[in-house]
């Protein structure tokens, strides 16, 4: 069985928090300089995407056949570093029920796109720590 790679996390200063998220969220959010950045690379690969802002971070909406049943999360959040920040792929599990009965097996289209993250954080030059988690840590 194959693991799929649905949360990555990593460190950087390249994304600082914006005065919208501090307006309307108070500060408790900060995600919206790195969801910006990834639908611009996103886009930039013809991946149509865009974001919004929700009260736990960001997401991501792929408006692209290749990915039809994915959303991406992102947030920034507090570990052993300060500047330490967390994508996520929804949802998280190699098959999706359509209807009652249908399953559909969507492991091939989490894979491409965790390829597709993984590459744009490893192009970024302050993009540091770069680790998938394992299952354990989901």
């Amino acid at each position: 069985m194959t693991i799929l790679r649905t949360h990555i996390e990593f460190c950087s200063d390249a994304f600082p928090q914006t005065q919208n998220e501090i307006d309307q969220w108070e500060g408790q959010i900060w995600a919206e300089s790195l969801a910006k950045y990834l639908v611009e690379q996103f886009n930039q690969q013809g991946i149509t995407s865009d974001y919004c802002l929700e009260d736990w971070g960001c997401f991501i909406e792929l408006d692209n056949e290749q990915y039809p049943h994915i959303g991406i999360g992102c947030n920034r959040y507090e570990d052993e570093y300060k500047n330490s920040f967390l994508i996520f792929l929804h949802p998280a599990t190699p098959t999706i029920r359509k209807w009652l009965f249908k399953k559909i097996d969507i492991s091939n289209q989490l894979n491409c796109m965790a390829d597709t993250i993984e590459k744009i954080l490893a192009q970024h030059s302050e993009i540091y720590n770069i680790r998938w988690w394992d299952e354990q840590e989901k």
